[in-house]
């Protein structure tokens, strides 16, 4: 029983592996032009989204609502960067 959890378990948090990997590539993108209030911003967001989601989804479905919690949370880092990317080029547009 134990060992069905880990791996389902596992399954969920490796979801994660992709979306890190486009959150570090933002991240590096901002962290190059030295401009880091946008990784600030995307790191409360997450913060804030890891929070919620584990006080709300580990009540209702335990380890594996922490899981997906964890998952949600790098979804919203990596969103967040996503919107912020977006707005920063249209401010350079118009400038």
């Amino acid at each position: 029983m134990f060992l069905e959890d880990v791996i389902e378990i596992t399954q969920i948090m490796s979801i994660t592996i992709v979306v890190s990997t486009i959150t570090s590539i933002y991240s590096s993108k901002f962290f190059g032009k030295e401009i880091s209030r946008y990784n600030f911003i995307t790191t409360i967001c997450g913060a804030s989204t890891s929070v919620i989601g584990v006080l709300i989804l580990g009540q209702i479905y335990g380890i594996y609502g922490v899981a997906v919690a964890f998952v949600l949370s790098n979804v919203s880092i990596c969103l967040c960067l996503t919107v912020c990317d977006k707005i920063y080029y249209k401010k350079r547009q118009l400038d």
